[in-house]
């Protein structure tokens, strides 16, 4: 998914759960209480929440044609705050 297809489904998230349209929340809802410390630590705590909602009828759903799990819905949400138009 590039950027615009990201802050598309990040709009849409949004428009759906509206209570976590704050980046702060969204950071603390995709990190919890233990931010890490690295890139690499994110990356992998990431990928660790996104395979464990893989398959949970209740953390996945289709959103804009793609098929989430909420932990990507709210990355994607987060890139709707994001100022960077090319992220490369």
């Amino acid at each position: 998914m590039d950027v615009k297809a990201a802050r598309h489904a990040g709009q849409a998230y949004l428009a759906e759960t509206p209570a976590e349209a704050d980046p702060s929340t969204l950071l603390t809802l995709l990190t919890g209480d233990q931010r890490p410390d690295t890139d690499a630590e994110s990356a992998e705590q990431l990928r660790t929440r996104i395979a464990a909602d893989s398959g949970n009828p209740e953390t996945t759903g289709v959103l804009g044609g793609w098929v989430l799990s909420v932990t990507e819905c709210r990355l994607a949400a987060l890139a709707t705050f994001s100022r960077r138009v090319d992220l490369r």
